[in-house]
């Protein structure tokens, strides 16, 4: 589905009344870490939609010599387990010691190669940069979602033959990367641990340890679009998601208004390919 736009950010000032806006919907003002999400897409008719689910590697799917199945979402999930062992077994000298598959699918996801991962931030300024920053000659848009609403609210518990207490389907909010449910789904995508999708299958959102880097630096979280989930954009029809869109004559603006806050490619980034290019750019070398 095509999400209706919420709004329009014409400079700094107006994303910080949104940001404003949705902590006062489901927060106390000024009171701990509220859980928002935000997400920057430079194309404002881009969906919120991971690697493996976007058009070209649906194309490449569909052009495979080897079609093994006419379920479409199996073959998807044929092909995208061929990348991944492949990532496993190629980059196994490069993985940090001890990483697990999770860590190991996160970095397929940090490295670019296509996932069922979609990368939010809880770093609004973060969100924004990364919308004004790319396709220059698009309107661009920035996604708000309160990660909770993600996840289907079950209003029937299943219950196991002689338990006492109930079993629910869903976990009631975003969880950490070590959650059972990453692990096993995770395991499912790569062809190795995870022995089956979850019974009704949705996207989880997840909160990952923020380790010393661009993790750290960009307030990264994500979803986990399972097999066959719903498109992500359907909760946005209760108010829990919203699409905001930046016109493209102030992407530039903005850009330059974010580099004087210091929310630029060099401190999101962390390291000297990326300092060089913001000096770069701020010099018009770019």
């Amino acid at each position: 589905m095509s999400m209706d736009i919420s709004g329009t950010i014409n400079g700094v000032g107006d994303f910080i009344s949104v940001v404003e806006g949705w902590e006062r919907k489901f927060f106390d003002p000024g009171k701990g870490f509220p859980s928002i999400w935000y997400r920057g897409q430079g194309d404002s008719s881009w969906g919120l939609t991971p690697g493996v689910l976007r058009p070209p590697f649906l194309k490449m799917v569909q052009e495979s010599e080897f079609q093994h199945t006419p379920d479409a979402d199996l073959q998807i999930l044929i092909r995208e387990r061929t990348l991944n062992k492949q990532f496993l077994r190629m980059g196994a000298s490069w993985f940090p010691v001890g990483s697990n598959l999770v860590l190991k699918y996160f970095l397929a996801q940090h490295h670019g190669l296509p996932t069922r991962l979609l990368d939010w931030t809880t770093n609004s300024l973060a969100a924004l940069y990364f919308c004004v920053s790319s396709s220059p000659e698009k309107d661009g848009a920035v996604f708000v979602m309160n990660p909770r609403f993600a996840i289907p609210n079950e209003p029937e518990p299943s219950q196991e033959e002689g338990s006492e207490l109930p079993k629910f389907l869903y976990p009631p909010d975003a969880v950490e990367d070590h959650h059972p449910l990453v692990s096993n789904i995770t395991g499912y995508v790569c062809g190795r641990d995870g022995s089956s999708n979850h019974e009704k299958p949705f996207v989880l959102p997840i909160v990952p340890d923020l380790v010393a880097g661009r993790i750290y630096q960009q307030g990264s979280c994500f979803t986990l679009h399972m097999p066959k989930a719903p498109s992500l954009d359907t909760i946005a029809r209760a108010s829990r998601l919203e699409k905001y869109v930046i016109p493209q004559p102030q992407k530039e603006p903005i850009r330059i208004m974010l580099r004087r806050m210091n929310v630029m490619e060099a401190t999101l980034f962390c390291d000297l390919d990326h300092l060089a290019n913001e000096i770069k750019s701020a010099y018009g070398l770019l």
